[in-house]
């Protein structure tokens, strides 16, 4: 459970590079110590899409890190009002 490339560029909000990996098909719903996958970090930077390119690629939407949390959580917590409107679109679950 340590960070990929695919959690690095999504915590530099590399567009470039996320796009680049997703090329070769990483597993995307891989999860880092903190339970947190590629899709947690570009919600709470408002990256919207990259976060659609994400789900593209089966990103799991409801995915919850260790403390619970999925990415429309961090999304919200991070006011990052496009990837809200974006998530629920593809059925983020309100209840988590």
């Amino acid at each position: 459970m340590g960070c990929t490339a695919l959690h690095f560029a999504a915590i530099a909000n590399n567009k470039e590079t996320i796009m680049l990996l997703l090329s070769y098909n990483p597993n995307v719903d891989e999860k880092d110590k903190y339970g947190k996958t590629a899709l947690h970090y570009v919600a709470m930077y408002n990256s919207k899409e990259m976060v659609e390119s994400l789900i593209d690629h089966g990103a799991n939407i409801n995915e919850k890190d260790i403390d619970g949390k999925t990415a429309f959580i961090d999304a919200i917590c991070n006011n990052s009002k496009e990837v809200i409107k974006l998530l629920l679109s593809h059925g983020a679950n309100l209840n988590s």
